[in-house]
């Protein structure tokens, strides 16, 4: 399976599992994980940068569009 996201992407976390982290939060890819390019690395204001499975990031462009047709 081939990566959804490229460096430079703007994504949305989808949930708030993690410490630190809310479901809504922007980041920016800043490469892929050296044994998957399923794991994203992704960094996020004020945090190191963090790596999460490419399903549980969504493209902010994406987010922003559904948000409005869901509200």
């Amino acid at each position: 399976m081939k990566s959804l996201f490229d460096c430079g992407d703007l994504v949305v976390l989808n949930h708030d599992d993690y410490h630190e982290l809310d479901e809504g939060c922007v980041g920016v890819v800043v490469g892929h994980h050296d044994q998957s390019d399923l794991i994203i690395n992704v960094q996020f204001p004020y945090s190191p940068v963090w790596g999460f499975p490419q399903e549980e990031l969504t493209p902010l462009a994406q987010y922003v569009k559904e948000k409005k047709c869901t509200q």
